[in-house]
């Protein structure tokens, strides 16, 4: 297989992976963002991370970003 692509088994999750650990999920999806560099022209994270993460379990909105 070829791509950007990774598979991580997340115990004691259901369907909704987002909501049972979301800090898990939000550390594996900024991790996996970074890494890859996905998008138009890369995204570089940057020292941010922790913002990022906060916007992936709370949202954008509740975060101040928009």
């Amino acid at each position: 297989m070829q791509g950007k692509f990774q598979m991580v088994v997340v115990r004691h999750t259901g369907h909704a992976i987002q909501e049972d650990v979301p800090d898990e999920f939000a550390t594996l999806i900024v991790n996996f963002i970074s890494r890859n560099r996905i998008g138009p022209h890369g995204v570089e994270l940057g020292s941010s991370t922790s913002t990022w993460l906060k916007v992936l379990v709370f949202g954008p909105k509740r975060v101040g970003i928009w």
